[in-house]
């Protein structure tokens, strides 16, 4: 009698180490993919030379404050929170919420995606 039933809790385990497993495997795969998108600069993708008239038309149509167009033309040329924020003398924490606050606007998930809506427009 207690040999038969051994068997059911080891397959229970099996199962739930393949299921931790395959969310570990998901989890860990978007981890990379994000670290993959934060390592690409606006040099490594194909833009347009953007002028100051194209960013300014961008910032109308988005109406974007004129703190945030002045990130947005930082942005543009690859820097970082921390560079952004030691040119405009402005905290980091200030820049965040102003690099957010232009990615809600243009409806962005990211720095990337606001380089690329730029560059289409």
């Amino acid at each position: 009698m207690k040999g038969r039933n051994t068997w059911l809790p080891r397959v229970a385990i099996i199962l739930i180490s393949a299921v931790l497993l395959g969310l570990l495997g998901f989890g860990l795969l978007r981890v990379l993919q994000r670290i993959r998108i934060q390592q690409k600069k606006p040099a490594d993708l194909p833009l347009k030379e953007i002028d100051s008239n194209k960013l300014g038309q961008f910032s109308r149509q988005y109406e974007l404050t004129r703190r945030e167009q002045e990130i947005l033309e930082i942005l543009v040329h690859g820097k970082s929170n921390k560079e952004i924020s030691e040119d405009l003398y402005i905290s980091t924490e200030t820049t965040k919420k102003h690099i957010k606050n232009i990615m809600r606007k243009t409806q962005a998930r990211s720095r990337l995606e606001i380089l690329v809506k730029i560059s289409n427009f």
